[in-house]
């Protein structure tokens, strides 16, 4: 898993310089490398650096969405609010930008992926900002 998280930092670095399409390579592959294997906190990495990928492309539903599954992951058995995600000032701003009801919606849609299909939405598309 090594490699994993080794591109899920590369995939931060390139998010924070801007360079969006590098940094959404860095983090498929990485979600690729994980694919069937018990690497939570990996994978809860790289769905929420998609996420904030697609957020930055106008995608709030998608986004909230897999930063919901993203909490998840990392929080199985566990309740998570927006307002409790590493993510929350980028959740609050989707929560403003599609209203409570749709994002609400986007929320709970999040909650109720298991792992291969919160993979697959992350995967699929196009997330660069």
């Amino acid at each position: 898993m090594g490699i994993a998280a080794a591109l899920t930092g590369l995939g931060d670095v390139a998010r924070d310089e801007a360079e969006y399409a590098q940094a959404a390579a860095q983090y498929r592959e990485g979600l690729t490398l994980l694919r069937g294997h018990e690497a939570p906190n990996e994978v809860a990495g790289c769905l929420a650096g998609l996420a904030a990928l697609v957020w930055a492309g106008g995608d709030g539903a998608r986004a909230a969405a897999m930063y919901s599954a993203a909490a998840c992951v990392r929080l199985p058995e566990t309740t998570i609010t927006p307002a409790s995600v590493p993510e929350g000032a980028a959740l609050m701003a989707a929560r403003v930008a599609l209203g409570e009801e749709r994002f609400t919606a986007a929320w709970a849609a999040g909650q109720a992926l298991v792992l291969e299909d919160a993979v697959d939405l992350a995967l699929e598309g196009h997330a660069e900002g």
